[in-house]
């Protein structure tokens, strides 16, 4: 079981994070490429498993928008290609690279589901019970619905009743005080620093699990909560329904070929994806980021 006192990861600018125990030496590395909203979840998973291996192997974790992600591994290819395994934030972007599946023991690896996730209307410094005030004022931030999954749930929402705003992935922001960041990470850093009023983030950075059901994370600056469930259903942070509703967020993922791996990383990145979906640890951490699994 893992450790609920483990320090959550701040989500911000995409990075690579390299997870380092430098008593060990490594003669694998496995490279992710995971959309930003599920970054501090995967790190802790990936902890675990350092651990639960009892060494051996180290990650190389690059967090960003899923558009960003899908990107540059269409650009590699399975040549240079720049991730062992790719965690999408949607189901359309692992069936783009499909092609580029890794080819364990003969079988290429298909996309695989990992998680649900849901957006958060938050804000650390202004009230939002009554959920996304209308008209919208002061701005609101969302992440760049063309290229983040979570953005265009925003922004799905917002083009409904009562703002009816009529964005769409090529509008050129801001629109009716509608702004965009990069990721859904750099999203959540931009509420939690105040820099909006409010915006949407991943529920996933604003809530925790320990145990006895769903409640707001208060080891941070973004408290004032009021969730939009994909089927309108009541949500955190309110006991109420909402008119507003958006396909469901489905996470998956795939391992991805490329000529950098050895046999025994590939055969790590089978395990490790056994791991994240089936182990305690893979279970529990992704419950305690209050994603759905």
């Amino acid at each position: 079981m893992f450790d609920l006192t483990r320090k959550t990861l701040a989500l911000g600018v995409s990075a690579t994070c390299l997870l380092l125990h430098t008593s060990e030496v490594r003669a694998e590395t496995i490279s992710i490429g995971v959309a930003a909203n599920f970054a501090a979840t995967i790190q802790d998973i990936a902890d675990a498993y350092f651990w639960y291996h009892g060494g051996g192997v180290s990650f190389s974790i690059t967090s960003d928008s899923t558009g960003n992600l899908r990107s540059a591994i269409l650009a590699g290819g399975t040549t240079s290609g720049p991730y062992d395994l790719f965690l999408s934030a949607d189901t359309a972007a692992p069936a783009a690279v499909s092609t580029l599946g890794m080819v364990y023991s003969g079988v290429t690896q298909s996309p695989f589901f990992y998680a649900n996730g849901s957006v958060v209307f938050g804000s650390a410094t202004t009230s939002v019970s009554g959920g996304v005030p209308n008209p919208i004022s002061p701005a609101l931030v969302i992440a760049d619905p063309s290229k983040a999954p979570y953005g265009f749930a925003a922004m799905t929402i917002l083009n409904q009743a009562p703002w009816s705003l009529g964005l769409s992935t090529t509008s050129s922001y801001p629109v009716s005080n509608v702004y965009t960041s990069a990721n859904i990470g750099t999203t959540y850093a931009a509420v939690s620093a105040a820099t909006y009023a409010y915006g949407f983030v991943a529920k996933s950075a604003v809530c925790r699990n320990y145990g006895s059901g769903e409640t707001v994370y208060t080891g941070q600056n973004v408290t004032n909560v009021y969730e939009y469930k994909y089927d309108g259903s009541a949500g955190l942070g309110h006991a109420g329904t909402t008119a507003q509703t958006y396909p469901q967020i489905v996470q998956n993922g795939i391992a991805l070929q490329r000529s950098a791996q050895t046999p025994t990383t590939q055969a790590l990145v089978i395990d490790f994806i056994n791991y994240l979906l089936t182990s305690s640890d893979g279970i529990s951490y992704r419950t305690f980021y209050c994603y759905g699994t």
